[in-house]
């Protein structure tokens, strides 16, 4: 009886997800944050695809990079796993998008209550994806995920620029 408990109970959540999946698909379709064009989802509400076009007076102005957005069965009460699909140069993004630095696409191991910044539930896509292209334009530097590029951009900007426009 405690396996179907826990069954129920995986189902139930996951019903829950999908329901705020698809209300957060119909918001974000209708009106996606600035630099953001929604994607194709393919009837797989599991599974999003949205472009960021790079903000303007950045080295990231004009380009656009794809990027994925998988939620776990658990959503909204576990972060979305956020992807960039291309390759990207950014102190705060693996060079191959797998990883970005960005804490509230984290939760916290330690606790269920989210620390300033990390996962809450009451978080949406349009937030992560706002705080994403706020990174392009302002990364954190005390954080790197990439130490290249971090190093690049503190000591040499113009060749950062460069480096980022032919990636």
């Amino acid at each position: 009886s405690g396996s179907r408990f826990s069954f129920l109970a995986i189902d139930f959540a996951s019903r829950m997800g999908s329901s705020r999946i698809k209300e957060e698909l119909d918001e974000f379709t209708k009106n996606p944050p600035p630099f953001c064009i929604p994607g194709p989802v393919d009837n797989v509400r599991f599974q999003w695809r949205v472009t960021v076009v790079g903000p303007p007076d950045t080295p990231y102005e004009g380009a656009e990079f794809p990027v994925s957005i998988h939620f776990p069965p658990d959503y909204p009460d576990s972060p979305p796993k956020v992807t960039f699909v291309r390759k990207i140069y950014h102190p705060n993004i693996s060079s191959d998008g797998e990883c970005i630095n960005l804490d509230i696409l984290h939760k916290s191991e330690l606790s269920d209550e989210p620390r300033d910044g990390q996962w809450s539930s009451n978080l949406t896509i349009s937030e992560i994806f706002s705080d994403i292209c706020s990174l392009l334009t302002r990364p954190d530097l005390d954080r790197p995920t990439n130490p290249g590029a971090t190093v690049t951009f503190k000591k040499n900007r113009s060749k950062y620029d460069a480096t980022v426009r032919t990636w």
